[in-house]
């Protein structure tokens, strides 16, 4: 497998060369996407280009929403819940401070957007 991912990444990089545009090694990641039960198994890829090993990353963050090796939401809906519970903390501390129509901004800002990222 390693074999396989390495000489495509390597067409890539001449595809690169070729039509003047460049790898950034230190801007590219890796991250194999595949079930539980195969994981173990591709867990020491080392890929490399330029001769620069590229990093294996846990998650990637992929139009707002945060992908890890297997696909799950795990990891997701907890960054959200911690944002959300954050949030909510702060509310509370200064929620008898505010009228009616600031708790409503704060509550659109606070809440609301993170559900629309």
């Amino acid at each position: 497998m390693q074999i396989n991912l390495q000489h495509t990444v390597d067409q890539v990089a001449k595809w690169c060369k070729k039509n003047n545009m460049s790898l950034n090694s230190d801007k590219t990641k890796s991250k194999v996407i595949c079930n539980k039960s195969r994981l173990s198994i591709v867990q020491d890829l080392e890929i490399k280009v330029n001769n620069y090993v590229i990093e294996s990353v846990e998650y990637q963050i992929v139009l707002g929403v945060i992908l890890d090796k297997t696909l799950s939401w795990s990891f997701h809906v907890k960054q959200i819940c911690n944002i959300l519970h954050s949030n909510l903390h702060l509310f509370s501390k200064i929620s008898c401070f505010l009228n009616l129509d600031t708790k409503k901004y704060f509550i659109m800002q606070n809440y609301i957007s993170v559900f629309k990222r």
